[in-house]
């Protein structure tokens, strides 16, 4: 789905509400501090209606200039959880759905 955004903008503002038009496997939140946290976001009755926030594929997201490898790695590790569960994930339905 390609979402109806200005030329050259690689985002849209939308509220909670018009997210779920673009239904996400996998969800991440900045870290930043003023931003929604996960567990606001899994108290949310609307965003719980997102497929990546109902079935725990939601993961953080550090927006910040990492200048050293250790930063570095921890956040690519951080980042990258939330993805792997959703192959996992995705791999038992196919398994279910070739039966």
């Amino acid at each position: 789905m390609k979402p109806d955004v200005e030329d050259g903008s690689f985002r849209k503002d939308v509220s909670v509400e018009q997210t779920l038009i673009y239904p996400a496997d996998v969800r991440f939140n900045s870290i930043r501090i003023g931003t929604v946290t996960l567990d606001e976001v899994g108290d949310n009755p609307t965003w719980r209606e997102q497929p990546a926030v109902r079935s725990g594929r939601a993961g953080e997201w550090n927006r910040d200039f990492i200048t050293r490898y250790p930063g570095m790695t921890a956040a690519l590790t951080d980042t990258i959880a939330p993805v792997n569960e959703a192959r996992k994930i995705r791999s038992v339905v196919e398994r279910q759905t070739r039966r």
